[in-house]
């Protein structure tokens, strides 16, 4: 009844409008005839106060209407406003659906729009990223301490390969808050400053459970982190995932949108440890299967157990359903998948079955939309971007659902990508290829060819620069790279946009390590100490990580040329600008510091101050890529026990 009581607000005015007419008809009549008549006079003095009632009753009645008519208008509001996200709800009231995960019940077939959500599940443990394929890896993050992070206002992203099961862990971490409002923007439209106002006094989830996806999106994540900071009174952090490989260089080395620089933000990295045996077996028997005790090796990921049946279903589809053009498509996907092309567009789609696969004359349109139909494609295929399931396209799978050419490898015609590249005007298209050649493969010389194609589609390339230069100093050309650094500084040197400053810092950085390199070492501190004078005291994340390379390199350097205690000091100043930071990259550089500091004071024969700064770098071991190796030795070569560092 109360939620109703709007409905008859748009009635109760007119009834209003009628009583405030008729009394002013009512008065005008008295200004006129001075009096009304008998018996209209009669009645108000006998039955005045039915008429103070009745008007006292429609006015709460009307009160109370336009009170609910307003919190429906409000409701309304808030109902549009919460659709400019992809999702908006509570935590207590995310479903699996929300994850693209469909519930498995019974005999009810498999929607392959979505992946089966089944009521078995093996919680999973995370170890960080850097120290992925450790054995011993530490520390390790169990879901329960996940969660923790997230409440506390922490971010993480998880990395791996699909149908690793990143997407159900960040169900089951988010899905088990209390409290939290989880939102997920659209990828082509910002939120408003209207929506995001939605999340003021709450704790909010930023939910990017693919951020692959937001490549070349119009939503711009940095600036949405930004406008959430400055909500009055919501906490807020980010629960991401991302795909290993080319598609997380991809977003690495992304130049739209600064989705790179988002990526670099969310800290800390993870990667989920691989299943046990038996817990592969305790998922397959949940969902009804066996797997031979000798065969556990064919099923890497809980995705390839759970989704067998789909694999097989899919491939079934690939084989009998799909046109040669069709397959073709997907092919020229997993082609710029695998060269680190993304997004997928049309035109580079396009391009590619024409040029690898001689397919011209496909209508891409309808092809695609056929592909989407039967579930290869996440949304229909008419529009850019083109989003196929990852885990269909994988060559992980010990058997691919789509096998690529007989005899070929997608890197086989990545020459053949570049020049389709060339042909597009794709300056980022080339780019990525280029990252793809040098960080994938270790080919440099065919790297620096992308990265100068790029630069002649669009001179104006900060990021290809300095990828140029690192390119030629694989190479063994260090002249030229420094030259290529040079010529960044002095382009965009002076321009104070935050999306130039970090490229320029890159640039410095890397000329004082070509510098050092060349055996310049005044030159490399020289300029050093130019990057710490620009961009010291920049708080931004992207930037601080080269400052503190910078100064650590600086005592490298400076213990080279025989100033160990200039040496000592610069490390000192690494610790003190970034002792308390979390960030993986800059507790590295504290713990590399410490242990570098220590090694110095050894040698200038201050032995009790170089055990206390090697017994901190051992405390901060997790820090470092040997896990502390070194900082024992070096201990040990001081006839300290580093155990014995845990007690001071």
């Amino acid at each position: 009844m109360t939620r109703k009581m709007w409905r008859i607000w748009p009635a109760l005015k007119w009834v209003w409008a009628t009583v405030l007419v008729a009394a002013g008809i009512g008065i005008l009549v008295n200004r006129l005839f001075a009096s009304l008549l008998p018996e209209v006079d009669l009645f108000l003095h006998r039955y005045w106060w039915a008429l103070v009632l009745a008007v006292v009753f429609l006015a709460l009645v009307s009160l109370w209407s336009g009170l609910s008519w307003r919190d429906k208008e409000n409701q309304d509001r808030r109902r549009t406003w919460q659709e400019e996200f992809d999702l908006f709800k509570t935590t207590e009231k995310l479903v699996p659906r929300d994850l693209r995960f469909q519930v498995v019940q019974g005999d009810e077939p498999p929607d392959r729009q979505y992946r089966p959500y089944h009521p078995v599940y093996v919680k999973r443990r995370a170890v960080p990223f850097e120290l992925r394929g450790q054995t011993t890896a530490i520390p390790i993050y169990d879901e329960d301490r996940l969660r923790s992070e997230l409440c506390q206002g922490k971010s993480f992203i998880l990395v791996g390969q699909p149908t690793d099961g990143k997407s159900r862990t960040l169900y089951e971490v988010v899905h088990g808050l209390r409290g939290h409002t989880v939102i997920r923007p659209k990828r082509n439209h910002h939120p408003s400053k209207d929506a995001l106002s939605l999340v003021s006094g709450k704790a909010v989830i930023l939910l990017l459970d693919d951020l692959n996806f937001y490549v070349d999106a119009e939503v711009d994540l940095l600036q949405l982190c930004d406008e959430l900071n400055r909500q009055k009174g919501c906490k807020w952090a980010v629960a991401a995932a991302c795909k290993d490989g080319t598609e997380l260089d991809g977003i690495r080395q992304a130049t739209s949108k600064t989705l790179h620089k988002v990526y670099e933000d969310i800290l800390p990295k993870f990667t989920l440890q691989p299943l046990t045996d038996e817990e592969k077996q305790r998922v397959a028997t949940g969902i009804g299967k066996s797997l031979p005790t000798d065969s556990s090796w064919e099923f890497p990921t809980v995705g390839s157990i759970i989704l067998e049946d789909a694999f097989k279903d899919m491939r079934e589809r690939f084989d009998r359903r799909l046109s040669g053009p069709e397959k073709d498509c997907l092919r020229a996907m997993q082609l710029l998948g695998a060269a680190g092309v993304v997004p997928f567009t049309h035109s580079r789609i396009r391009q590619i079955l024409a040029d690898v696969f001689q397919c011209e004359d496909i209508h891409l349109r309808d092809g695609l939309e056929h592909l989407a139909t039967l579930a290869f494609l996440h949304y229909p295929g008419d529009r850019d971007p083109v989003w196929p399931e990852a885990a269909y396209l994988s060559l992980r799978l010990e058997k691919p659902v789509v096998p690529y050419l007989h005899s070929s490898t997608p890197h086989d015609h990545f020459p053949i990508v570049a020049d389709s590249m060339q042909k597009l005007a794709d300056h980022e298209g080339l780019f990525s290829l280029g990252v793809t050649y040098a960080l994938g493969f270790q080919q440099h010389k065919e790297a620096l060819d992308c990265f100068q194609c790029a630069l002649a589609i669009r001179p104006s390339f900060p990021e290809a620069l300095v990828n140029k230069g690192v390119a030629l100093g694989q190479l063994g050309r260090s002249q030229e790279e420094v030259a290529v650094y040079d010529e960044v500084v002095r382009r965009f040197g002076e321009d104070s946009a935050p999306a130039l400053r970090e490229p320029v810092a890159k640039a410095l950085f890397n000329k004082g390590v070509a510098l050092g390199q060349l055996g310049r070492s005044e030159e490399a501190v020289a300029v050093y100490d130019e990057v710490v004078r620009r961009f010291g005291e920049d708080s931004a994340p992207a930037l601080r990580e080269p400052v503190a390379k910078a100064l650590f390199n600086k005592g490298v350097r400076l213990g080279q040329l025989g100033r160990s205690q200039e040496a000592v000091a610069v490390y000192d100043e690494v610790v003190r600008r970034f002792g308390e930071d979390s960030a993986p990259a800059l507790r590295e550089q504290v713990a590399q510091a410490l242990f570098n500091k220590g090694v110095r004071l050894g040698q200038l024969g201050r032995s009790q101050e170089a055990v206390a700064s090697l017994c901190r770098a051992w405390r901060a071991r997790d820090a470092l890529p040997d896990g502390g190796e070194l900082v024992a030795s070096a201990l040990r070569a001081l006839g300290r026990d580093p155990k014995d560092c845990n007690n001071v």
